[in-house]
């Protein structure tokens, strides 16, 4: 009877001073839909998630658009470049060297074309989409009817990298001089650099600016002087933290930010996260020291890809799944659903379609 009675104290005592919620359970990811892109055919949508082809405006592939609304490949014209928006319906058509640009619809009809001489960059809503002028120091801002909306343009010494959030209709555009632009889907100004900011003792150049899912903090990756550092912002324009790195990188490079502060990032052979303070919580190897890598980030969760895993981690740093992504499926980039833990990964070949659930 002892012995039973000391057993029960000690697992109480166990259960009392470690509870279960202290610790990480592994994130149940389930596989909800796959598309084949050359084909033009997938799974149905299931129960438990969004439906993609009812979200999702399309996607390139081997010279073609495939509409989701419309249900059909469409040739892009020998000679022209073709972008959509993620979540939108239909695509922007334009030359490299041209003046004029053309919005078609879903089913491929001309629904306007504007002597524009610049170049569209539409993110993941169709509200406000930025046109980059050809020797890009002037971005004008257009509604998807193609007219000028809001401030109408914004101007710098040549814009360098554009973001977009897609829990709201944020867009923030950077220019090398560091002058950068918030504005909401209308292309109202929400904020700007400040004047002081731009006026550089020592050689400086902005390269990489990204906005967090619903806009309310931005991070902007610049070289000042002998360091590149990453500046994280929040929705008042006010410094979070800086982060010197470790070398000079002459490239942009790929940032997922949180709306807390909290950043991922690459830096030559690591990823490193850090939490909303800028304290370094994780670092984990990267497989190759290409410009382009997949980081993203949505409902508190950070991917990365490294090798022929895709993993996901939590803010923590720790690992709560590893996708096995082949690699003669690669590029692979990550995109937003509409809905919670809802994500979409596209490869060479698929789109995919993942829900996480604990």
């Amino acid at each position: 009877m002892k012995i039973y009675l000391a057993s029960i104290l000690f697992f109480v005592l166990v259960f009392i001073i470690f509870p279960s919620s202290k610790y990480d359970f592994q994130m149940n990811v389930i596989d909800t839909w796959i598309w084949d892109k050359q084909g033009g055919y997938g799974t149905q949508a299931s129960s438990i998630s969004e439906n993609p082809t009812s979200n999702l405006a399309g996607y390139k592939t081997q010279g073609t658009f495939y509409s989701f609304p419309s249900k059909k490949f469409i040739k892009m014209e020998e000679g022209f470049l073709l972008d959509y928006s993620i979540f939108g319906e239909g695509f922007y058509q334009y030359k490299k060297l041209g003046d004029e640009v053309s919005f078609f619809d879903a089913n491929n009809e001309l629904f306007w074309k504007k002597p524009y001489s610049s170049y569209p960059r539409p993110g993941y809503n169709p509200n406000l989409i930025p046109f980059v002028s050809g020797d890009g120091n002037i971005v004008f801002l257009v509604d998807k009817n193609g007219n000028q909306t809001g401030i109408k343009q914004v101007t710098g010494r040549f814009a360098t990298d554009i973001s977009y959030s897609y829990y709201s209709d944020h867009t923030i555009i950077l220019f090398s001089g560091g002058e950068y632009f918030l504005l909401d889907g209308a292309g109202v100004l929400l904020q700007k650099h400040n004047s002081k900011d731009i006026e550089h003792n020592q050689s400086y150049f902005a390269k990489s600016v990204v906005l967090s899912p619903n806009g309310k903090a931005f991070a902007i990756h610049a070289q000042n002087g002998e360091l590149d550092t990453i500046s994280v912002y929040d929705l008042e324009n006010e410094l979070i933290y800086s982060k010197n790195l470790n070398s000079i990188i002459p490239n942009k490079i790929y940032l997922a930010l949180d709306d807390d502060g909290s950043l991922l990032y690459y830096e030559n052979d690591k990823f490193t996260l850090l939490d909303e303070d800028g304290d370094e919580i994780v670092h984990h190897k990267a497989d190759t020291k290409k410009v382009y890598q997949t980081v993203f980030v949505k409902d508190g969760i950070f991917f990365f890809q490294s090798g022929n895993e895709l993993q996901l981690i939590n803010k923590k740093g720790i690992v709560l799944r590893s996708l096995f992504i082949p690699s003669n499926l690669r590029p692979v980039r990550v995109l937003p659903s509409k809905t919670i833990n809802n994500f979409y990964i596209e490869t060479s070949k698929d789109l995919r379609q993942i829900t996480l659930r604990k």
